[in-house]
């Protein structure tokens, strides 16, 4: 009998569309290749067609789809959504069942979004259904009991407190074998519109992906996230999509082991920082203000093209330069006069960025050695609400 375990809602980059069929092709080996098996439907028992326990990778279109461990859809199973997978991971060779789900239900005007809640883990005990707004879960009599759920519809704000307060967070349609930090914790629902990811007044998001290029499972995370290990995806990021404004991001927990800003954009890879985020957090926009302190007229940074501020220069004004043309991935060491600066690896404050105070920094970090391509200052003081440990290792 093969190990039961939980289901888990896994995301991928969606391939659905009006009339898009629902199916899903898995392949013997990773990256598809190898001999395939075309799933329209359900398919009770891998072993009669000839693929049990063989599947490496798969392609899913149209709607989820449920795989599970054991034939007839027993032993534990997963969802994966409409996407590429190049490789199954933990589901990797394990795979006797299969059958889609069906497309996501639209999301309304007023959000749309239905949860089971369960009483212990892996979606046992006694359920609770939330099909609205829940401002107070102790006169249902489930206050601090949900430890799993499964999410339908459209994203649903459950909170610590009753009346939404106490700290939320947004959990998206998928399944939860466990509520992790949330479990026996929650005290209010109700539908809502936002992304996955702690709530706050910062305007960036974050869709995290386990692949470059946008694929595998994928988490979105908005406001302040201390630890991503509470989320399942600690040092597993591997490409980003950041929108709305700039987040940054750590390689430890509480913001701490080295940071970098990541502007709005598309990151099919996140270079040096693949596999080492552990926390994220929306940051201030980033458009240059004057102010009494460290800036106003004058501020400017001094990029070279040696280290230890040696060789050729270029001085920047407060402005910056959307493109370093004639210097482009030249400088390897920095001088910042006044005020903050944020330096990117691709032109028009694209790629991967990071914020520099006033100082000198005779040896730029090697992921912005001979790589800057654009910068500009920022604000007068410190714009995130505690300091990196790499500022001052210069």
């Amino acid at each position: 009998m093969k190990k039961l375990i939980g289901c888990l809602a896994i995301a991928g980059s969606a391939f659905t569309g009006a009339n898009a069929m629902a199916g899903v092709t898995f392949y013997e080996a990773e990256n598809f290749s190898g001999r395939s098996l075309v799933a329209e439907g359900s398919v009770p028992n891998f072993v009669t067609r000839g693929f049990n326990d063989l599947a490496r990778s798969a392609v899913v279109e149209g709607a989820p789809v449920e795989v599970c461990r054991n034939i007839e859809f027993g032993g534990g199973c997963t969802v994966f959504n409409p996407g590429r997978y190049p490789t199954l991971g933990d589901w990797s060779a394990i795979i006797s069942s299969a059958r889609m789900t069906g497309a996501p239900q639209g999301v309304s005007a007023a959000g749309g979004g239905r949860v089971t809640f369960y009483e212990a883990e892996n979606f046992s005990g006694n359920p609770f259904v939330v099909d609205g707004t829940v401002p107070n879960f102790v006169t249902r009599g489930f206050n601090d009991r949900a430890r799993s759920a499964v999410v339908e519809g459209a994203p649903v704000e459950v909170c610590r407190n009753v009346d939404f307060g106490g700290g939320c967070t947004v959990f998206n349609p998928g399944r939860y074998p466990t509520l992790g930090e949330w479990s026996a914790a929650i005290s209010s629902a109700r539908p809502t519109r936002a992304p996955q990811g702690a709530l706050a007044a910062g305007p960036g998001r974050v869709t995290f992906y386990e692949a470059e290029d946008f694929e595998g499972r994928a988490s979105t995370m908005s406001g302040v996230v201390a630890s991503l290990a509470a989320r399942g995806f600690n040092d597993r990021a591997e490409s980003a999509v950041v929108e709305g404004g700039p987040v940054e991001v750590c390689a430890d927990v509480n913001f701490g082991g080295g940071c970098t800003v990541l502007n709005p954009g598309r990151y099919a890879s996140l270079g040096s920082y693949r596999n080492r985020i552990s926390s994220v957090r929306a940051v201030a926009a980033t458009g240059p203000r004057d102010g009494p302190q460290g800036g106003g007229r004058g501020a400017s940074a001094t990029l070279y093209s040696g280290p230890n501020l040696s060789g050729r220069a270029v001085k920047l004004d407060r402005d910056g330069a959307a493109d370093l043309q004639g210097f482009n991935e030249r400088a390897s060491s920095l001088v910042v006069e006044r005020g903050y600066w944020i330096f990117c690896t691709e032109p028009a404050f694209g790629g991967e960025c990071r914020t520099f105070g006033p100082g000198e920094y005779r040896q730029l970090p090697p992921e912005f050695d001979n790589r800057i391509s654009s910068g500009r200052r920022i604000a007068n003081n410190y714009p995130y609400s505690n300091r990196p440990n790499w500022e001052g290792n210069r």
